[in-house]
């Protein structure tokens, strides 16, 4: 994500909130799009609105928690095989064949 100029801020999770789903973590809004690019030059853009929301949790008390002070894109931030983005949950459980 260097050549954005974004930081992904993991260090604004409360210590307190479990988040099952890593991402990459904002404490402003997040204004960009992913493209895919396929073979024989297909293109498929996804916009913000469906890689980023509010940050999603389980709390101490085990109850589902939002906090909209913390923006999360649901694109897997660690290592993977090839260095490659991950989409996550959220977006593949919109597509639909």
């Amino acid at each position: 994500m260097a050549s954005t100029g974004w930081q992904n801020h993991s260090s604004l999770i409360p210590p307190d909130l479990y988040v099952s789903e890593e991402g990459l973590y904002y404490n402003t809004e997040f204004n960009g799009s992913l493209v895919l690019s396929l073979g024989g030059g297909m293109e498929v853009e996804i916009p913000s609105y469906e890689l980023a929301g509010p940050l999603r949790g389980i709390d101490k008390n085990g109850q589902k928690a939002v906090n909209d002070d913390i923006t999360v894109v649901n694109i897997f931030n660690g290592d993977t095989r090839g260095n490659t983005a991950v989409l996550g949950r959220r977006f593949l459980s919109q597509a639909s064949p």
